[in-house]
């Protein structure tokens, strides 16, 4: 489990830096990603929903050990994530709409995806990669093999 750089990077070098480790997942791999608003004032974050999920992160880190690598996600200053018109984390892949917001990703695929996330969710989303396998093997679910089109911001 690790966490991604934060406090001394702008949005878009912030919105590159998920996409430089987004592209390095291969297909049958699975991720956890949470993205969560960057320190501001010595502080977790500035976002309150992230603050709330603190507790959960570090318990669900502390506790799970499973097949699915967890990532953390900074997004970029209160005032870069209100910028709707420029902020990449929503007008490009992953769409985001709030904070915090974990997905699961099957190699590039957003299979799933928890807002306001707490322990629990986080634990249900990895338990839902084991499911998603086991549809994999028996045929029931084939996921799509399109990559999506990764493009960075300057």
């Amino acid at each position: 489990m690790e966490s991604e750089p934060s406090a001394e990077f702008t949005q878009p070098q912030l919105y590159n830096i998920f996409l430089d480790k987004l592209s390095s997942f291969h297909d049958d791999e699975w991720h956890l990603v949470m993205f969560e608003g960057s320190p501001a004032d010595n502080s977790y974050s500035w976002c309150p929903d992230c603050i709330y999920a603190l507790p959960h992160v570090k318990k669900f880190k502390a506790a799970y050990g499973g097949p699915v690598e967890f990532l953390q996600f900074k997004v970029g200053s209160r005032e870069e994530w209100e910028n709707e018109k420029a902020n990449p984390f929503k007008i490009s892949f992953p769409y985001l709409t709030d904070l915090p917001t974990a997905i699961l990703f099957r190699g590039h695929i957003d299979t799933m995806r928890v807002i306001a996330v707490e322990q629990d969710d986080l634990l249900y989303l990895c338990e839902r990669s084991l499911e998603y396998e086991k549809q994999i093997v028996s045929g029931a679910w084939s996921p799509p093999k399109k990559h999506v089109i990764l493009e960075k911001v300057h």
